[in-house]
């Protein structure tokens, strides 16, 4: 029977196990990442209204804010750094929200909506404690940025345990989060070393020298699309 492991969360992952049902898949489901939101002072909430525009770099940053949405000011310009973090804005906060159409990056941001010439703006960028501060760099030059730091992520590696794999089959870890991921090699490289372990990510930024613990590597493309899990976990399972 396949293992599969499940080491951050995503979202449609009740789905993507419902699709295997009656085949000898076994899944378990442990996100090591737990999202501590941030408590902010009630006079920097009050200050919301007054930025002209509001960033979002993650969908945790959203999610953060989601008691905090009497402080926004609808009518204002909202970003995302992908298509998911957008529709989260969206559902949320019902307005409309702004993100780069092909690649969901900091970087394909601030290029399709012409960052570098936006001055005198009042900018508020929310993000995690990890987050990288690309925009804010980018943008505090011509403008007041205050960059926002809502949430901090914490790893607990101890949800994960050594009977969680199995040396006789192929186990499949699933991670869209680099942090989960790098935690996860640095307990088990060398525990798993004789093991075999296969390993499905979002995209190549996740690919780093550790990764060669793994004997197989996977890149989805369609995050929220079950059939892509679905295919992937197949075709890794029969080769």
């Amino acid at each position: 029977m396949t293992k599969i492991i499940c080491i951050s969360t995503i979202s449609i992952i009740d789905k993507i196990k419902e699709s295997f049902e009656n085949e000898k898949y076994s899944f378990i489901n442990k996100p090591i990442i737990k999202i501590k939101i941030a408590e902010l002072e009630n006079n920097v909430l009050k200050t919301f209204k007054n930025y002209d525009s509001y960033i979002f770099q993650s969908k945790n940053s959203v999610i953060s804010m989601r008691e905090n949405i009497k402080y926004f000011n609808k009518r204002n310009n909202f970003f995302a750094v992908g298509k998911y973090t957008a529709d989260m804005v969206e559902n949320i906060f019902s307005t409309n929200c702004y993100y780069p159409k092909n690649k969901y990056s900091s970087h394909d941001l601030i290029t399709e909506f012409n960052f570098h010439d936006i001055s005198g703006q009042n900018i508020a960028i929310f993000k995690g404690s990890h987050g990288l501060s690309h925009i804010k760099d980018c943008l505090e030059a011509k403008n007041n940025v205050n960059e926002l730091n809502v949430y901090v992520r914490e790893i607990d590696m101890n949800l994960l345990k050594d009977n969680d794999f199995d040396i006789n089959k192929l186990n499949i870890v699933i991670s869209m989060s680099n942090d989960a991921l790098k935690a996860f090699i640095k307990k088990y490289k060398h525990k798993l070393k004789d093991y075999d372990v296969a390993l499905i990510v979002p995209n190549k930024r996740f690919i780093i020298d550790e990764c060669d613990m793994f004997r197989r590597i996977k890149i989805i493309d369609g995050l929220q699309d079950v059939g892509q899990y679905t295919k992937i976990i197949r075709e890794l399972n029969n080769e």
